[in-house]
C-alpha cells in the first residue's frame, strides 16, 4: 500500500524535492493515463502540423523543386498556426489536469480522477490556468523591460559593452526569482479559488522572505524536468537528422502511401510523442510548486497544524503518517 503524502506541512528544500518525486512516482500511472486521454488528441494534431512543417523545411534544404504559390504558403502558415494553438491547448490542459489531481489528492486522499470526469469538468480549470499563464507572461515582460531598458540606455551612453553581461545576469536572476514566485499563482487559484490579482497579492505575501527557497526549488525541479523533455525529444531529433542526411534523395527513401511519405507518418508520430512527453514532464514542476505553496502556508499561517488540532482524535480526518522518502 502506498504511503499517503501530507501536503499540509512545512518542509525543507530536500524534503520538498523528495516529496515531489515521491508523489510523481506514486501517481505516474493516472498522470500518464490522463495525459494520453485528455491531452493526447491535441498533441496528435500538433504532431501532424509539426511534421508538415518539417517536411517543408527538409525539402527546402534539399535541392528539390520547392512548391510555391499562395495556396502553398497559406497551408504552411496554417499548419504553423495550428501547431502553436494545439501545443498551447495541450500544455494548458496538462497544467489543469495536474492541478485537478493535486486538489483531489489533498481533499480526498487519492489522485485518481476518471478521464470522463476530467473531460466534463476540466474546462473551467483550463481557462483559469490560461488566464494565469497570460498574466504571468505579461508581468515577466514588464519586469524584463524595467530591468533591460535603463541598463541598455546606460550601456549605450557610456559605450560600455561589458554592461551587456550585467544585463544578461540580471535578467536571468529576475526571471528565476520573479518567475518562481509567480508560479505560486497556479496552486493559489486552484486551492483558494481567487482571481488573478488576488492570487498575485497572495503569492507575494506567502513568498516574502522566501524568495531564494522558492527559486531554488524551481531551478532544481526545472533542470530535472528539462532532462525529461530532452529525452522525449530524442526520437524527433533522430528523425530530423535522418531527413537532413537524406534531404537530396527523399523520394527514394519514401514508400508510396497514397502521396504521404513514410517519414511524414513517422514524423507525425514522433512529433505527437514529443508534445505528449513535453507536457507530461511539465507536471513535475507544478507538483513541486504545490508542495512549496503548502510549505509557505504552513510557515506563515500554520494552517495544517490548526486543522490537525481541530480534528484531534478524528482518525479519518487526519493523516499522522511519518513520511519517509
Amino acid at each position: 500500500m502506498q504511503q499517503h503524502i501530507n501536503f499540509k506541512r512545512e518542509r525543507r528544500l530536500g524534503d520538498k524535492l523528495n516529496a515531489t518525486f515521491a508523489f510523481f512516482s506514486q501517481n505516474i500511472k493516472p498522470l500518464l493515463t490522463n495525459t494520453v486521454l485528455v491531452v493526447g488528441p491535441f498533441a496528435l494534431v500538433a504532431g501532424v502540423c509539426f511534421s508538415l512543417y518539417q517536411t517543408y523545411i527538409m525539402g527546402a534544404l534539399g535541392e528539390q523543386e520547392a512548391p510555391t504559390g499562395a495556396s502553398h504558403y497559406f497551408m504552411l502558415g496554417l499548419s504553423v498556426i495550428l501547431m502553436m494553438i494545439t501545443t498551447l491547448i495541450a500544455s494548458t490542459l496538462m497544467v489543469a489536469v495536474v492541478q485537478r489531481m493535486l486538489r483531489e489528492y489533498v481533499e480526498k486522499g487519492s489522485a485518481q480522477v476518471p478521464a470522463s470526469q476530467l473531460w466534463s469538468s476540466i474546462w473551467g480549470e483550463f481557462f483559469s490556468v490560461l488566464g494565469s499563464s497570460f498574466g504571468i507572461v505579461v508581468l515577466m515582460c514588464i519586469l524584463m523591460a524595467v530591468i533591460i531598458t535603463p541598463l541598455a540606455l546606460l550601456a549605450t551612453a557610456l559605450k560600455a559593452p561589458a554592461l551587456v553581461l550585467l544585463i544578461v545576469l540580471l535578467v536571468f536572476f529576475a526571471v528565476l526569482l520573479g518567475g518562481a514566485a509567480l508560479m505560486l499563482i497556479y496552486p493559489i487559484r486552484s486551492f483558494e479559488r481567487k482571481n488573478f490579482f488576488e492570487a498575485l497579492n497572495r503569492a507575494m505575501e506567502l513568498n516574502a522572505g522566501k524568495w531564494l527557497s522558492t527559486a531554488g526549488l524551481f531551478f532544481i525541479v526545472y533542470c530535472v524536468q528539462s532532462v525529461m523533455m530532452f529525452a522525449a525529444a530524442i526520437p524527433n531529433y533522430i528523425l530530423m537528422f535522418m531527413r537532413m542526411m537524406h534531404a537530396r534523395d527523399m523520394e527514394s527513401l519514401e514508400v508510396d502511401t497514397g502521396g504521404v511519405g513514410v517519414y511524414d507518418l513517422i514524423g507525425a508520430l514522433s512529433g505527437s510523442l514529443y508534445v505528449l512527453g513535453f507536457t507530461f514532464a511539465s507536471s513535475l514542476l507544478f507538483i513541486g510548486i504545490t508542495f512549496q505553496y503548502f510549505s509557505l502556508r504552513e510557515n506563515k499561517e500554520a494552517s495544517g497544524l490548526l486543522e490537525r488540532m481541530q480534528a484531534f482524535g478524528v482518525a479519518e480526518a487526519v493523516h499522522e503518517e511519518q513520511e519517509q522518502y
